[in-house]
């Protein structure tokens, strides 16, 4: 990793997980902590069909230009805007392989719970066990009792379960 001017909180040679999601910190909306509707970082406001008074998305990481353009975010190397806001410093007692979900499947998977609301005792239906809906399953530690997985092709599933 390198770091650029204004950039205080990484220095160079140390390992990051970067979001998907790109946000500024400084808007109405990244003050609540609701970084996903940053206001500054899809110029843009491409997610947004009707144009009207409705604040767009924050810009995301390989989400064509309906999320401000940015390209893919899974690389080795990539150049992060806003880089003080989001990315977290992985420490060097962490093995890639112990990190490799942080920046885009495991929090797709736990905001999905977050928002389902999923509790005590739940019950959870999870469409799709690529590796977000695996992720997603990690919904028993929010107390869900009963998970069922529904996936187009048994054999993809237990193939991804197989590698990881």
């Amino acid at each position: 990793m390198d770091a650029g001017l204004g950039i205080t909180l990484f220095r160079k040679g140390g390992r990051v997980a970067v979001p998907v999601t790109i946000c500024c910190g400084q808007c109405y909306f990244c003050g609540k902590s609701m970084f996903a509707a940053c206001e500054t970082t899809d110029p843009e406001r491409g997610a947004i069909l009707d144009k009207k008074n409705v604040c767009a998305g924050a810009g995301l990481f390989g989400c064509s230009h309906r999320y401000g353009g940015y390209a893919e975010g899974r690389a080795e190397f990539l150049r992060v805007p806003q880089a003080d806001i989001g990315p977290t410093v992985i420490p060097v007692r962490l093995a890639d392989e112990q990190v490799r979900f942080l920046s885009r499947t495991l929090p797709t998977g736990y905001q999905d719970e977050v928002n389902a609301e999923i509790g005590a005792r739940s019950t959870v239906a999870i469409l799709g066990a690529g590796q977000v809906g695996l992720m997603t399953a990690s919904c028993r530690l929010l107390g869900a009792e009963r998970i069922s997985t529904m996936r187009s092709s048994p054999q993809t599933s237990l193939e991804m379960r197989v590698r990881w």
